[in-house]
């Protein structure tokens, strides 16, 4: 960081193990005081930039915002002493109310960049003991429970922004195929219904049988992700699959076309990149050590990891979001 007062002169600003220091004088002889330059950095780290104008923040294209009464007329009020550090607060114009500048993480004693990284490990296959400890080494103190009500809120959260969101870039197949994960001992099955060209998961759901399994929620909640029909459809054969077809898809009018007689060779009639994402599937359950429920916490995790942040060799080491526009 650049001094302001001395023209040449920097100062090295670190936050390592989550305790942010400065060689500058001001926090070195000041008894560990906040100084400028790490208001600076941690604002960067944070995604915020101060905007031109006075009294507002802006963070990503997101402009503050009073949580109770949403105008957008404030002030700053002083800081708050959180255990992740020092926070800027704001009041209110209209309606009085002191908030600070963390959209989407109020009430929360931890800084939102272990949040996100808390919800990236679990991506990664990270238990929430893990995660903990993980924390623990960054010097972030928090119990193995919170870390589980983080991954249930932003998870929900994700899930709904991610959900209203229609991939514009999407292909003209669609496969759909089954993976067996026994939820505490009881047969079951995760189904999911994938963009054979971008990869992306339009949809997915548990199923507690194999043969007497009737896709057609699955494929209605593909179609309607995808916002127009496929013109192919790829399953095995199993017979679920071809009876919700011809409910869902009219093969008549709209020239869809159903492929169930498996061709390994033949890169049209094969089901290959659904078997990749299942046994991606498996890595992932594996480290989880089991599946508690049918509507568990690792399904959602899973499609939104594999959806919006796990690179694809694939696709050019693209997203399957990114390949889809």
């Amino acid at each position: 960081m650049a001094s302001q007062g001395t023209e040449g002169r920097w100062y090295r600003v670190s936050f390592a193990c989550g305790r942010p220091t400065c060689e500058c004088a001001y926090h070195t002889t000041g008894r560990g005081c906040r100084c400028k330059g790490m208001a600076a950095v941690e604002h960067l780290i944070l995604a915020g930039t101060e905007s031109p104008r006075a009294g507002r923040t802006v963070i990503g294209e997101t402009e503050l915002e009073c949580p109770q009464c949403h105008k957008r007329e404030y002030v700053r009020n002083g800081r708050d002493r959180c255990k992740s550090g020092e926070r800027q607060r704001y009041l209110c114009k209209g309606c009085g109310r002191r908030f600070r500048d963390n959209l989407g993480f109020e009430r929360r004693h931890v800084s939102p960049m272990y949040i996100t990284l808390a919800l990236l490990l679990n991506g990664m296959g990270l238990s929430p003991a893990n995660i903990q400890i993980a924390l623990g080494h960054l010097g972030v103190d928090v119990h193995v429970d919170t870390v589980t009500r983080w991954l249930e809120h932003y998870v929900g959260l994700a899930e709904g922004y991610a959900n209203a969101i229609r991939p514009p870039g999407l292909g003209e197949r669609l496969g759909a195929d089954e993976k067996r994960q026994d939820v505490r001992g009881r047969e079951s099955y995760f189904v999911m219904a994938m963009d054979l060209a971008t990869r992306f998961i339009l949809a997915w759901e548990a199923s507690p049988t194999k043969m007497d399994y009737d896709a057609t929620k699955l494929l209605q909640a593909a179609k309607a992700r995808a916002g127009r029909p496929y013109r192919t459809l790829i399953t095995d054969g199993l017979p679920g699959y071809h009876t919700a077809f011809k409910k869902v898809f009219d093969a008549l009018t709209g020239f869809v076309m159903h492929i169930r007689d498996i061709h390994i060779r033949n890169e049209f009639c094969n089901t290959n990149k659904q078997e990749r994402v299942n046994g991606t599937f498996a890595d992932r359950v594996s480290s989880a050590r089991g599946i508690n429920r049918e509507d568990s916490l690792v399904y959602r995790v899973f499609a939104l990891h594999y959806n919006y942040i796990r690179p694809h060799a694939g696709i050019g080491g693209k997203t399957p979001a990114e390949a889809a526009g």
